[in-house]
């Protein structure tokens, strides 16, 4: 009878071992998976980054033989703006000192800068009615109030459209960032924001961004009337 109880409770083992071999594999197999489907995603994305990039540095140049006939260079500015969001899903995804993420960011803020060369020329030699504004932020540890003064100059993009951000991470070893630092003689004192020549540090809300703006009232109101003006009666 004793023999008869152990060779059922040895058979019980070997099935408790086995179910819990099978759940063990199983979840090995499934994170293995997951992983490898996120890891496809992050490259395609990566691909699909490069991509934009490339098309961008190329209107850049199109735009720069018919700068007075495109002055809002509104199309190349939303693109550059999407290809932000993504690199944002890929440095939130494998993190601010990933390689891939750091060399995508120079790339993208190299487009960055040279997009605000292009607006700082059309408002100079074509009266283009834009107001750019520069924003340098740190990571969360080091600045953890820049992630909220982000949401607010990107409210204030999506509201008015004749406003051009640029968002710079501070710590972004890249030398022409290093020379607007330079030329701005921007102390690492963040958030920082530089409007027409001149810096603001800090976080700033709504509405003392919207006091600031140079000609911001002027163009408000020229926006609403256009808008107005286009709603059929």
């Amino acid at each position: 009878m004793k023999n008869k109880k152990k060779e059922i409770d040895i058979r019980k083992y070997i099935i408790v071992f086995f179910i819990t071999l099978f759940i063990f594999t199983l979840g090995f197999w499934l994170s293995s998976y997951i992983n490898n489907q996120k890891l496809s995603q992050i490259d395609s994305l990566k691909q699909e980054i490069q991509l934009n990039v490339l098309s961008v540095e190329t209107q850049f140049s199109i735009l720069e033989t018919a700068l007075c006939e495109n002055t809002s260079l509104s199309t190349l500015s939303s693109e550059l703006y999407e290809i932000g969001e993504k690199l944002s899903y890929m440095e939130n995804k494998l993190g601010g000192q990933n390689p891939e993420v750091i060399k995508l960011k120079k790339s993208y803020s190299l487009l960055e800068i040279k997009n605000w060369l292009l607006v700082k020329k059309a408002k100079q030699e074509c009266n283009a009615e834009l107001i750019p504004i520069l924003y340098f932020y740190g990571n969360y540890k080091n600045c953890p109030i820049c992630s909220k003064q982000g949401y607010i100059l990107t409210y204030l993009r999506n509201k008015y459209p004749f406003l051009r951000i640029y968002s710079f991470d501070y710590n972004l070893d890249l030398s022409a960032l290093s020379t607007i630092k330079s030329v701005y003689s921007l102390k690492k004192d963040l958030p920082a924001i530089i409007i027409e020549g001149k810096v603001y540090y800090g976080f700033k809300d709504k509405t003392a961004l919207e006091k600031i703006l140079p000609s911001f009232d002027k163009l408000k109101e020229k926006e609403e009337e256009e808008q107005s003006n286009s709603i059929p009666e």
